[in-house]
């Protein structure tokens, strides 16, 4: 079996150190774009709830209007 030198040791750890540099570029590339898409994600749900508050106020009575009912008299 082969010695492992003090060189090849410090190849393999400049290595693992690059590789490590290099995912953390990545995720923090990653994390970013789906930061970007949960605050769209929000935004997009919120407008939705607000869409369905108001066209339930107005639906409500064109169909009760439509169906000649009357709540308060």
């Amino acid at each position: 079996m082969s010695e492992v030198t003090k060189e090849t040791l410090d190849e393999i750890i400049r290595r693992i150190d690059e590789n490590i540099i290099e995912v953390k570029i990545q995720t923090t590339k990653t994390n970013g774009s789906v930061r970007a898409l949960q605050l769209w994600k929000a935004k997009a749900h919120g407008a939705i709830v607000v869409i369905s508050i108001v066209m339930t106020g107005v639906i409500i009575p064109l169909v009760l209007k439509y169906l000649s009912i009357s709540l308060f008299g």
